[in-house]
Formats: C-alpha cells, structure tokens, sequence
C-alpha cells in the first residue's frame, strides 16, 4: 500500500520503465474521470499493456494526492478483505488506511490486480461513495466486478472496445495496435491521415504510403508491448529491442504458470502447441498437437486460464456446427520465445528475406536443409507473425472476427461480421492469399461485397475495397454499404 502526492517517486520509477509515450488511453480514461465523473474505473487486459502506467499517469496530472494498494502482494490487505467480508468498501477502506470517510470519498483509490474474494468484499455492498480505479489482468475478475455493479449484468464485456454505465466505466487495453504505436512513436499525423483516407474513401499519396509501409514493418518488429515500444525510442535500434522482447516473454509466461508444476508444464506445452499448428497450411488447433491422445477435456483448463488472462486471441470458425477455432498468440514478443534476428532491411514488406527464427522449439531454420527449404522457413515464420498480427488489430477495434473454410479447401483467414453482414477479408501478403477463396464465400453466404489487404495503396471499388495492411486497425471506421 503506498499513500502518495502527485509528485511522489513511484509515479518516477514506473514512468522510467516506459519512457514517454503518447497513448489513446489516457484521453479515454481523462474522458470518464474528468468529463463524466465516473465513481469507479476498470482496466482489464493482458500483463504488460500498460493499465498502471496509464493511470498512475492520469491521476498525477489530476490529483494533488491518491493512494494505491499493490492487492496481489499486499498482505496486510489480503488480511483486512478476509476479515471484512460483511463490511462494505466503504468501512473497510476508512479502517485499512485510517482516514476518515468524508477525507477518503474525495482521494482517488487505486488497486492493483484484486483477486476474485477482494472483489467479493469490496463491490458486493459498493456504495458508490469512493473513487475507485481497478486494474486487472484477468478477464474474469473484470466480468466479476462487472456483474457486481453493472446496470446489466447479463450483458458481457467486449474485447477492444468500452463498456460505460451510470456511474462506472470498463476499458479493455490490449497490445497496442498499428494506431496506437503511430501515436506512441509521436507520429499522430499518420494516424489521422489513415483515419481521414478510410472515412473519406479515398487514395493515400505513395510517398506516405511507403513510409506507412516502413513504419508497420518496425510495428511488426517491436510488436505492441509498451515496454518494448519504449525500449526503441529511447535506443532508436531494434538490437535492444530483441533481449527485451525475450526477457519480456520469459516475464508473461512465468506469470501465467501457476505454482502448481504440472499445470505449469501443462501451460508451458499448450503453448508449444499453439505455435506448431501455426506453422501449418490448416491454422485449425487440434489438442492432438500437444500430444498424441490428447483431448479437449484434458486442457480445457488451460485454454479457459491462458483466454482469461488475454494470453490468446481465439478465432471461431464461421457458423461451425463443431467448436473449431484458431489461436494465436496476443503478441509478436510471445512468438518462438522471441529469439528472432533481424537484419536491416530497405524493403518493408521482404522483411521475410532479411530475418530468421532461432526457435529451440519449432527448429525453424535447420542447417542441412537447403537453402530453397530455410527460405520457405523463414517465409513461413514471417506470415505466422503477420497473420497474428493483423487479426490482433482488426479484433482491436471490436469488430466480431472469424475463418472460414469449406471440406472442399477453399477457406479465409478472416471474416468480419458488421451490422449484420459477414465481410470476406483476403490477407494478400508475402505471396500468400486466398482471393480464389472469395468468390465461394460470396456464393455461399450471398455476399457481393470484399475487403483484400495487401501492402497497395487504398482502391476502393464498387463491390471490392483494396486496403493496405497497415489499415487493419480502422475497419470499425468503414462504411461496407
């Protein structure tokens, strides 16, 4: 527990971690304090995202004192909520701090990662009194105090987007898509250059196109992680950028093993497995990649806590009778314990010719295979991230996302549904794409419309729209009409 002024220390030694980056959360989060007066606000999403910073951000600039509990290892807190559990938040927080509840109704409270008892205690009886900011990284705890204190609890929360009522507000923050670093990098005139071009329809000039190209290759690079997004502003090189990304990913996955060793090998192989279906033609995860006679039943836990813990992007099939799903995982940092190299390339979409795994794992690059072999490898690793990565953004901005595949062979990558209508999505990049694909799927689903992302400017046609990749991002933006 740290009872702090606006100018204490602890807002210093986090700030240092993330350098100074711009981002849109801290205007969302400024819009339901200052502006509509929220009592209490939830950050939930993934470990590393960036939820403290941006609030410990926020109530410096708007505070002249605020007090925080670190819930996940504070003791004397996790003492005080068990004794507590009649009370409400209001009578426990005025005895744990010792300050007097006409004092504390005006100090913004933060706390920082509840388990699912505390959140019992504190908004069973949650009075609305006190201004509180939650910050977790599981999702089920959000959905907890949600279904605590929403004006509906029937309804769910929704990934990418925000979730508001009469007195509160949810805000779901994920890796930063491809706006959001634009905006991290200080280049916020890109973004609404490409915000301005999807709204209005029309071509972007090639010079910026090219370097929208170049920037989204540095994006695919860094991935999304604050902490790595910062890392390469304040050394402008990607060289650190790899020992960071990998020491990162060896931070995430520790903490989402449990302290049980056979659930923490069981997660440790799922994830192996994830990796190894991406590296086939049929993205379809079968539980047989983890072990022969696996089933669904076996690791249903584990899927259930990695999904919670938005460790993973989960992509249904369309209108499957069978639960068949995609997963990959949330960032580029995750893939192949990160121990990917790269070379300075001119070239932002060859990238694949100047980088290379060294996955112990997957054994992407093998040195007896020939050369033709390891290009396919190479070429292979590459689509693995871009994939994941495009599907992380266009899920980002809250559109419903699925594949789609038939028993004949033909299949998307991606299918968007928006005001009622599935959109084919063809991901035309590396020399991969499934354009063949799309004139099954408008016969089947009776839909005339297309979208193709591939690394051209923006064309946008009667019956098809050619965006760039970089645009993924803004599809909640488009008219498909």
């Amino acid at each position: 527990m740290k009872v702090v002024d606006s100018d204490n220390d602890f807002i210093a030694e986090i700030k240092d971690i993330f350098y100074f980056m711009n981002r849109k959360v801290q205007g969302v989060i400024k819009k339901y304090d200052n502006e509509q007066g929220k009592r209490l606000i939830v950050l939930w999403g993934m470990k590393g995202t960036g939820k403290t910073y941006s609030v410990l951000e926020h109530v410096k600039k708007t505070y002249e004192e605020y007090l925080y509990i670190d819930a996940y290892g504070d003791l004397r807190f996790r003492k005080a909520c068990t004794k507590s559990t009649e009370s409400g938040s209001e009578e426990l927080m005025t005895g744990f701090f010792g300050i007097d509840e006409e004092y504390l109704v005006n100090i913004p409270i933060i706390i920082d990662e509840p388990d699912i008892e505390m959140v019992k205690t504190l908004f069973s009886s949650y009075s609305k009194k006190l201004k509180l900011f939650v910050i977790t990284s599981d999702k089920c705890i959000a959905e907890q105090i949600y279904g605590l204190t929403g004006d509906d609890a029937g309804k769910c929360l929704s990934n990418g987007t925000e979730t508001d009522g009469s007195f509160y507000a949810f805000i779901h923050m994920i890796p930063m898509n491809f706006g959001d670093f634009l905006i991290a990098m200080g280049k916020e005139w890109y973004e609404e250059v490409i915000t301005g071009h999807l709204l209005s329809k029309r071509k972007l000039p090639g010079m910026i196109h090219e370097e929208l190209l170049d920037l989204y290759d540095l994006y695919l690079q860094t991935g999304g992680m604050p902490e790595i997004v910062a890392e390469y502003l304040e050394f402008g090189s990607v060289e650190n950028v790899r020992e960071r990304q990998r020491l990162l990913n060896i931070a995430l996955r520790g903490m989402i093993y449990d302290e049980d060793d056979t659930k923490a090998v069981r997660t440790k192989g799922f994830l192996e497995a994830v990796e190894k279906v991406l590296e086939k033609d049929n993205h379809k995860f079968m539980y047989s990649a983890i072990r022969d006679g696996v089933s669904r039943k076996d690791y249903e836990d584990v899927l259930n806590n990695l999904e919670s813990k938005e460790f993973l992007i989960k992509i249904p099939r369309l209108n499957s009778k069978k639960d068949d799903f995609r997963l990959y995982l949330a960032d580029t940092c995750l893939y192949g314990h990160n121990r990917r190299k790269w070379d300075n390339s001119d070239d932002a979409y060859n990238t694949y010719n100047a980088c290379y795994m060294e996955d112990s794992l997957q054994n992407d690059m093998n040195f007896e295979d020939s050369y033709e072999e390891n290009e396919v490898n190479r070429k292979n690793a590459t689509w693995k991230i871009m994939e994941s990565t495009v599907l992380q953004n266009v899920v980002s901005c809250g559109l419903k996302t699925y594949y789609w595949e038939t028993g004949a062979g033909a299949g998307l990558d991606c299918v968007i549904e928006t005001e009622g209508r599935y959109i084919p999505v063809d991901i035309h990049m590396l020399g991969k794409g499934r354009s063949r694909s799309l004139g099954a799927f408008k016969k089947d689903y009776g839909c005339d419309f297309s979208l193709k992302l591939t690394d051209e400017n923006c064309r946008f046609e009667e019956k098809t729209i050619l965006l760039p990749i970089y645009a993924a991002y803004g599809l909640n933006l488009m008219n498909f009409t």
